[in-house]
């Protein structure tokens, strides 16, 4: 039996067959729901510069749809380990879309097996790896867990295909920037605007900011600025939230 089976995996192997339902859904690519988005010029941690004139922060805040694939065909074997069990994703397996969701920040598309309506569940990145977590259920019917990820192999898979936006779709729910203005006895000066959000090159308001100088950290809105050396013309600093 066991020899069988064997046989069994290497035929399908060879063959390159697909596991799954026989036919493909319709659509190769499918909308997604509309998701959150937050586009800056900074990288929250990371230390930066700011010159006079230049922005401390600038941020892009709107809502989008993106395009998926509507399912993956896994073009080769991928094992998932989780601190509990293993996962087998068979070359050929046929996985597709359920949906989009926000976690922690970071936007995943999910994919299901095709043959399993109440299997695990895949988060995929805009990158086209897998997630470091995933939705299991033990047993059909029950309720599933999260769980950890601890490796992939092939250490490098990615899915076939790419994740797109549409950019017809986006509507945007706030567009600023914190400009720096230099330094006096004063203290840190800085300029708050807010854009327009039909058109992000004009200024529709404008705020003026003082900080004081002695290298602490400054809030304006949800934005922290932790600020570790200044000039008259240059501010070094990390966003320290957002």
């Amino acid at each position: 039996m066991l020899k069988r089976t064997v046989l069994c995996s290497m035929l399908l192997t060879i063959l390159g067959c697909r596991i799954g339902p026989s036919s493909l859904p319709s659509e190769r690519l499918v909308s997604g729901k509309p998701e959150h988005f937050i586009q800056s010029n900074y990288t929250k941690g990371m230390p930066r510069t700011a010159l006079a004139g230049e922005p401390i922060v600038a941020v892009k805040d709107y809502w989008a749809t993106r395009i998926f694939p509507n399912y993956f065909i896994l073009d080769q074997q991928v094992v998932i380990y989780t601190d509990r069990r293993s996962f087998v994703l068979p070359h050929g397996h046929l996985l597709n879309f359920l949906n989009t969701v926000n976690i922690d920040g970071d936007n995943y598309s999910i994919y299901k097996d095709a043959n399993d309506a109440f299997g695990e569940m895949y988060y995929v990145d805009h990158d086209m790896r897998l997630a470091r977590f995933m939705y299991v259920r033990s047993r059909v019917g029950s309720q599933g867990v999260m769980e950890k990820i601890k490796a992939i192999w092939p250490e490098t898979f990615r899915f076939n295909g790419k994740i797109e936006l549409d950019a017809s779709s986006e509507k945007p729910f706030k567009v600023y920037d914190i400009i720096f203005d230099g330094k006096d006895d004063l203290g840190i000066h800085a300029t708050y605007r807010e854009h327009d959000l039909g058109d992000p090159s004009k200024v529709v308001s404008t705020r003026a900011l003082t900080f004081p100088a002695d290298s602490g950290p400054f809030r304006c809105g949800d934005t922290e600025v932790q600020v570790h050396r200044c000039s008259g013309q240059a501010l070094e600093y990390t966003v320290t939230a957002d």
